[in-house]
């Protein structure tokens, strides 16, 4: 019998057990499976589960200590599914059957995948599962700043015409008439590259590790980020935080933008230096900016973010959309599947 290990960290235990459609999932694995289901109290019971997750994403999750009932219900598991729980060398030397770590992310950050390689484990993660969902955020905030809709909201102006004259700048051109540099190019990106290309947009990106291939399928032009980030009307990024991109947007890059340019970011906030971008905002040293992840979150009610007028805010929704948990759950099921039929 395959005996799997689900953690219900974000959502709640009593969700997994009786929705049918992760049931039935579950249930997909094969007939001789046994399926537990435990809680995470590091996520569960914390008052802003989004802080913890942050908080270790930046301190890493060597130091976070296991809950005990997870490491005993581990100790017969073959396989361990997660969405966010840390998954670190204490987690997986519990696992003394462990064959399989399945996160249900689309990436492993939460997971020390070198340590469990090592131990003849293999791991898998959800790569593109929200990347519908953060493409289409990441056109709505490039659109939203491009017509200036907060500016021209009737309804918040109380009805007050504003002036054409507000608006005669190159970023308000109709959308074929702009070039936008992606940042990144992985599976958002390039999905982003598709819906502008919908619009005539010429789209340039940069990424040293994305395929040639991805580039010429979708017409996308390949340039060094300095070049991209001085030629591009709207750059909007979806780069993967590691050592070395973390702050790679700082105040020297914000520097080669042109005065009109459209930032948006839908990707971790870890890749900018929020000090630089706001202060590039307040000096109009870019035009405007659209914002869906924060370097703290919930974004703090005294944030200088909140006093500019050439931003638009989100809070971190690019991902969150009804039935992501089901999706998610799907993608990492079948790889599993994949896996135990090789």
């Amino acid at each position: 019998m395959l005996k799997v290990l689900l953690l219900a960290d974000f959502f709640p235990v009593e969700y997994v057990l009786k929705d049918p459609e992760l049931q039935e999932i579950l249930a997909s694995i094969g007939d001789d499976v046994s399926v537990e289901v435990l809680p995470d109290p590091l996520i569960q019971n914390a008052q802003n589960p989004m802080a913890v997750i942050r908080g270790y994403e930046k301190q890493g999750i060597a130091g976070v200590e296991p809950d005990p009932a997870i490491l005993a219900a581990l100790a017969d598991k073959d396989v361990l599914l997660v969405h966010w729980s840390p998954v670190n060398k204490k987690v997986i030397d519990a696992g003394h059957n462990l064959k399989f770590i399945g996160s249900l992310r689309s990436g492993i950050e939460n997971v020390d995948k070198a340590y469990a390689e090592s131990k003849g484990i293999t791991v898998r993660n959800c790569p593109g599962r929200l990347a519908n969902s953060v493409a289409d955020l990441a056109l709505a905030l490039i659109l939203e700043a491009n017509k200036a809709l907060s500016k021209r909201n009737l309804a918040a102006l109380k009805g007050d015409w504003p002036s054409s004259k507000d608006f005669q700048t190159r970023t308000y051109r109709p959308m074929c008439m702009l070039t936008a540099g992606l940042v990144g190019f992985g599976a958002i990106a390039q999905k982003v590259a598709e819906r502008l290309k919908g619009f005539g947009t010429k789209v340039q990106a940069y990424d040293p590790f994305a395929p040639q291939e991805a580039f010429d399928r979708l017409g996308v032009k390949r340039l060094e980020l300095d070049e991209l980030l001085k030629t591009s009307d709207i750059i909007s990024l979806h780069a993967r935080v590691t050592e070395e991109t973390k702050g790679m947007i700082g105040r020297e890059q914000f520097a080669l933008m042109q005065k009109h340019c459209i930032f948006v970011t839908t990707a971790r906030a870890d890749l900018v230096d929020e000090p630089a971008m706001i202060d590039a905002l307040r000096n109009r040293q870019i035009a405007c900016a659209g914002l869906d992840v924060y370097a703290q979150e919930p974004l703090p009610k005294d944030s200088p973010l909140l006093a500019l007028d050439n931003v638009v805010l989100t809070p971190h929704i690019g991902g969150a959309f009804p039935g992501m948990v089901p999706l998610s759950l799907s993608m990492i099921v079948e790889t599993l599947k994949e896996y135990l039929n090789r």
